[in-house]
């Protein structure tokens, strides 16, 4: 937590006032599953002859996923959208052509159409084999959104095993080099290096190893953030002010050390964060012999920290670390307490508790945006270069650690409100119930089938779900015939509507 200003015999280098005119944005996004149009992917849903999902993938909705991306870095710079985005999520292609790729010539044959088209009606198989950094850099180029330059991870060479996701970061400024690592479980770590007006500023885009609430997937963790620190700690031993932005879907808490001991009894002594570094004294990380990264989380207050919700807790998966040399003045700087998730009412979040509103299957283009929130953060250019010299902070972080807990909704309460009727449902439309995704209702209906349960209310069958096994078993009291009665969340499962019910309280 940000906390007011010592005296200043606890500053530790006078900071000298530096002219710096030029600021640029850089976001973190998980987009949630970006994959082409071809129809062949490693997951199900996104399958052309998926079974499983009646409401299938289709080059329309991932139109849908890359104008709702749009829409989300429009939110930036007053339409103009971020300089720097690190993307994590989008497909992998694997049949690569030439590397690296020249997007320019690739898009050539596509100059005097959009994406728009390109993606709807008969969809030409040479675009439905595009891979998705290229469709999105040109719907962008469309849109107003130009100037990007692409870096992808390097192809793999067991490609039959690799991930289906990579990284791409897109950037307004010259790539100089990039260069991606692999790491076990997980997508290659993507370091690129672009030129800010001279100066150099090092991308570290990671996607760290799923399952961020088992103990038994944090060992995969480490070997990330373990694998990350020597790829910084290379940088650093060249350069030890170097500018490096360190960001990408993490799969782990900022507060996983002091929050999974107590909250979940994990006995595991080693946690991903503090092998890579992560930290939150913003005035330690001056000292020569300190730690040398400072996490963003902690420019915030505790409650505010938070990029995804789930099971009525939110984490801070998403994350974004830089060093020391980002607050010296020299080459580039961060802006004092511009870090921030990207919420925009009412367009990426939605609901009972204003979550991030997922992408959506449901309807011929689908919906929703992504399961994460994007994060932001300014940095500024500096032009009168002043060595060893450190900007001044307002309110600077003094707390190392986070707190041993994080914000979570009192479900129980929730359960004693009141909400709208299930029966509202009836003769909606896709649109209608797409756009409910989020809200809880009280649900009395008709039992049609059990494991899984299933509801009908109107001319709809709902599928009945929770995460938590005592919740199951109490919803296992519903027999086919029975009118179940409780409290659900709408939400969507494979294409197929769905109710969440998140504690033992709300079933009837």
């Amino acid at each position: 937590m940000r906390i007011a200003p010592l005296i200043a015999f606890l500053v530790l280098v006078t900071a000298a006032t530096i002219q710096a005119q030029d600021r640029f944005t850089v976001m973190v996004y998980n987009v949630e599953n970006l994959f082409d149009a071809d129809g062949v992917a490693q997951y199900s849903d996104y399958q052309t002859d998926s079974i499983e999902n009646p409401n299938r993938y289709t080059p329309r909705k991932l139109l849908t996923k890359i104008q709702n991306i749009a829409t989300t870095l429009k939110a930036v710079n007053n339409g103009r959208g971020p300089d720097i985005v690190l993307f994590q999520e989008f497909e992998r292609d694997f049949t690569p052509g030439e590397q690296p790729v020249d997007y320019k010539a690739l898009l050539k044959p596509f100059e005097n159409t959009t994406v728009d088209a390109m993606l709807t009606g008969n969809v030409n198989p040479t675009v439905a084999d595009l891979p998705v950094e290229a469709l999105v850099l040109k719907y962008f180029e469309d849109n107003g959104l130009d100037g990007y330059h692409v870096a992808v991870s390097a192809p793999v060479d067991d490609i039959e095993n690799a991930k289906a996701h990579t990284n791409a970061t897109f950037t307004r400024f010259p790539i100089l080099s990039s260069n991606s690592y692999p790491t076990p479980n997980a997508r290659e770590i993507l370091v690129t290096t672009v030129d800010v007006e001279g100066a150099e500023l090092v991308l570290i885009n990671n996607h760290w190893k799923s399952g961020a609430s088992r103990s038994s997937t944090e060992g995969s963790r480490v070997a990330n953030a373990k694998d990350t620190r020597k790829v910084l700690e290379a940088i650093l031993k060249e350069n030890p002010t170097a500018d490096i932005i360190i960001g990408g879907d993490l799969n782990t808490y900022y507060n996983s050390a002091e929050y999974f001991p107590v909250k979940k009894d994990w006995q595991r002594k080693d946690y991903a964060m503090k092998a890579l570094g992560s930290q939150g004294d913003e005035l330690a990380i001056r000292k020569e012999d300190g730690p040398d990264l400072y996490n963003l989380w902690f420019e915030l207050p505790p409650k505010d920290r938070k990029s995804e919700f789930y099971q009525g807790s939110w984490g801070t998966l998403m994350q974004m670390l830089i060093t020391r040399g980002l607050y010296d003045g020299a080459g580039v700087r961060y802006v004092d307490g511009s870090f921030h998730a990207l919420i925009i009412p009412g367009v990426n979040v939605g609901g009972e508790w204003e979550a991030p509103r997922e992408w959506y299957f449901l309807g011929e283009a689908g919906g929703g945006f992504s399961d994460h929130l994007p994060l932001v953060a300014e940095f500024e250019i500096v032009h009168e270069s002043m060595p060893g010299t450190y900007s001044d902070l307002n309110e600077p972080s003094l707390a190392e650690l986070g707190p041993a807990w994080i914000p979570s909704v009192d479900l129980v309460k929730t359960s004693q409100k009141i909400y709208p009727d299930s029966s509202t449902l009836e003769d909606t439309s896709d649109k209608d119930i797409a756009e409910n995704y989020g809200e809880l209702f009280e649900v009395k209906a008709e039992v049609v089938h059990f494991n899984p349960i299933l509801v009908r209310i109107g001319k709809r069958n709902y599928e009945v779900y929770a995460y938590q096994p005592e919740v199951r078993q109490k919803l296992g009291q519903f027999l086919p015939g029975d009118k179940a009665t409780f409290l659900g969340e709408l939400s969507e499962h494979s294409g197929k509507p769905q109710f969440l019910v998140h504690d033992e309280s709300w079933v009837r």
